[in-house]
């Protein structure tokens, strides 16, 4: 088996896998397609496409986070962010994308949004 890996900068929200899972049933495919699905970055891919507005880091492999809010760096598998200048986010960005996740995610804790270095493997 083999493991492909991704690096993102986010900002947005961190759930833990097992709350997302219990609250929106994505053992379901009808629900795993309506609230995971859609809103997944595809790893395979270098181009980030939201879904309304919103992208998704699920993690299916190892069940321990969901990231849901807006991407703004992401790095295919051997493609590191060696650096990043991680500046204040502007409180119109925040509130808009916490409105975002409140608006189709209205099942899930409310929580601030931060920003986020996270290597995904999938």
């Amino acid at each position: 088996m083999s493991v492909q890996e991704n690096q993102y900068i986010i900002i947005g929200c961190e759930y833990s896998y097992k709350e997302f899972k219990e609250i929106y049933s994505t053992d379901d495919y009808n629900n795993y397609e309506k609230y995971v699905e859609l809103y997944c970055d595809n790893g395979y891919k270098a181009e980030i496409v939201p879904y309304k507005g919103l992208s998704m880091i699920y993690d299916g492999m190892c069940g321990k986070y969901v990231f849901i809010g807006k991407i703004l760096e992401k790095r295919m598998s051997y493609e590191y962010i060696d650096h990043y200048c991680f500046k204040k986010i502007d409180k119109k960005e925040k509130k808009l994308i916490k409105s975002l996740i409140r608006k189709y995610f209205k099942k899930l804790p409310n929580k601030s949004v931060e920003t986020y270095l996270v290597t995904h493997y999938h």
